[in-house]
């Protein structure tokens, strides 16, 4: 073999093994960064917004009827917004830091059922920790709902 035939066959080997990797390296960076992308939390059913009933439209014939007393005799008061419960002793405020929102669940397991979805920034307020300080018990002030999220997430506050 000459030395031209030679240096053809290294130069072959060595633009095929570059071609090789820099395919393999290219195919591992689109699924590492298709991996990386954070998906967005999850929707329960609860959660969805209902969608407003449209008002039945009145043909322009119809007559107007006389609008109706507001104060009936047998109306009850409208109960005023409840105060949000006190809180426990030990218990205390806090928001939730994690970017993505957290899991509300109904035990402090990864394999409890989720109950909703508490949003960034949602405030919350922290009943209880487990004994193994790894998740806590939270009420959420809109919705009083109770239910357990994982500890280290949120940032206690005034």
């Amino acid at each position: 073999m000459s030395c031209s035939g030679l240096a053809k066959l290294l130069i072959g080997v060595f633009l095929g093994v570059a071609i090789l990797a820099s395919a393999g390296v290219g195919a591992g960076y689109y699924f590492f960064t298709q991996m990386s992308i954070i998906p967005s939390p999850p929707v329960f059913s609860e959660e969805r917004p209902k969608k407003p009933t449209s008002p039945a439209k009145s043909s322009p014939t119809a007559t107007k009827k006389a609008p109706a007393p507001l104060v009936s005799p047998k109306t009850e008061p409208i109960p005023k917004e409840s105060a949000p419960p006190k809180l426990e002793p030990g218990a205390y405020q806090a928001r939730i830091t994690w970017r993505e929102g957290l899991i509300l669940r109904e035990k402090p397991s990864s394999d409890a059922n989720a109950i909703t979805s508490i949003p960034y920034n949602q405030k919350i307020a922290v009943i209880k920790e487990s004994d193994d300080k790894l998740w806590q018990q939270v009420r959420i002030e809109e919705t009083n709902q109770e239910g357990w999220i994982r500890a280290g997430n949120i940032e206690k506050t005034d």
